[in-house]
């Protein structure tokens, strides 16, 4: 089991990191981007199972007081059946924390039993030795962790649990040593900056894949409270090695081309049914226990909205000097201003760190 898995678990890993077949100079896409050009539907599934979690992270964008009564595993079981007939390949089981429900490890058997490449996004601080076990042993292919800071005392006191990142880090070496997949996940902040480097070195050292998220947003409510968490511009341009990486100055975009893949390649299922096109967007389309998702995926106005919103759309960014560097979020722009057309602070401020950064690199070549 263990080995059929780890070989599922690369494809998926190798996928995500732009993996690309043999082909010529006009067709160099990655397995996932040729297999979606051929389907109408998306071929990666998010699912909230629960937007209950035991720890309290500040920067947090889920409220985490869902108001409608949870999917039930006969529920969620229909709709992995439905996914499955529409060619669906990736499963990422996310939360609130996903170890909240008792049922996750019955969630994901059902999930490989319909040959789903299965990921796991959870906290990893209340999983124990036999759940990490039963859950690699039906299927898991890879889980998405959070860590805040190398110093174990700074990142408990960060999500509120003590033992927090003992527990984590036993959780990723336990699954690590079953074969499977380990991606690390760190959301910079200005009080956590000086720990890019050790955890960068950490996980190099045991082989997990290390990413880092230098964008704090609002809560899905529209809420501000995360926004002072945000790392201001030296901070982002002093991490530029994990923020930029070796990513050559961008053109600058296509007006025609869209902000994002969002209505094309993921769908996004929130705890009680209600599809969205992902996490950054909290809109619903509709709610799988009203109708199906393929009627509500083809029937949605929201998906053509956004398949819309191109960078022609908003002038200044096409005239805007960082353009060239950025990853522009609808999500964003909708939950800042309640428009998916305009700018938000968050990107722009990345986009011009970015910017900035590849300049003083340049100007030292």
């Amino acid at each position: 089991m263990f080995q059929l898995v780890m070989t599922m678990t690369d494809f998926c890993n190798n996928t995500d990191k732009g993996f690309t077949l043999p082909a010529d100079d006009q067709d160099k896409l990655s397995l996932l981007e040729k297999l979606q050009k051929t389907s109408d539907y998306p071929l990666t599934a998010g699912l909230s199972i629960t937007e209950r979690c035991p720890l309290s992270c500040p920067h947090c964008y889920i409220d985490g007081h869902c108001k409608d009564k949870e999917l039930s595993l006969n529920e969620i079981i229909v709709l992995l059946d439905e996914l499955e007939s529409l060619g669906v390949l990736k499963l990422s089981i996310t939360g609130g924390e996903p170890a909240a429900r008792n049922d996750l490890i019955d969630i994901v058997r059902a999930a490989w039993e319909r040959h789903f490449l299965i990921s796991l996004k959870t906290s990893g601080a209340t999983l124990t030795f036999n759940d990490v076990e039963a859950l690699r042993n039906n299927g898991l292919s890879k889980i998405e962790v959070s860590l805040y800071h190398i110093d174990s005392a700074l990142h408990d006191k960060f999500v509120g649990m003590d033992g927090a990142w003992k527990n984590t880090i036993s959780c990723i070496e336990q699954f690590s040593s079953y074969g499977g997949g380990v991606s690390v996940n760190m959301v910079l902040m200005n009080w956590n900056s000086d720990a890019v480097e050790p955890l960068s070195n950490l996980c190099e050292k045991n082989n997990w894949r290390f990413l880092m998220d230098p964008k704090v947003t609002h809560k899905n409510d529209g809420k501000t409270t995360p926004v002072g968490l945000r790392a201001d511009l030296e901070i982002l341009q002093t991490t530029t090695k994990h923020v930029l990486g070796e990513i050559p100055a961008r053109s600058i975009p296509n007006p025609d081309e869209s902000l994002c893949n969002a209505g094309k390649s993921l769908a996004y299922f929130t705890s009680s049914g209600d599809v969205w096109l992902c996490p950054s967007l909290p809109v619903s389309m509709g709610n799988i226990r009203e109708n199906t998702f393929k009627e509500i995926w083809d029937n949605s106005t929201l998906r053509g909205e956004i398949l819309n919103t191109t960078w022609g759309k908003s002038p200044e960014c096409l005239s805007c000097a960082h353009s060239g560097f950025c990853t522009r979020c609808p999500g964003e722009s909708f939950l800042e201003h309640g428009d998916f057309q305009r700018t938000n602070t968050v990107d722009c401020q990345v986009a011009e760190a970015r910017h900035l950064a590849w300049l003083k690199r340049k100007k030292r070549q």
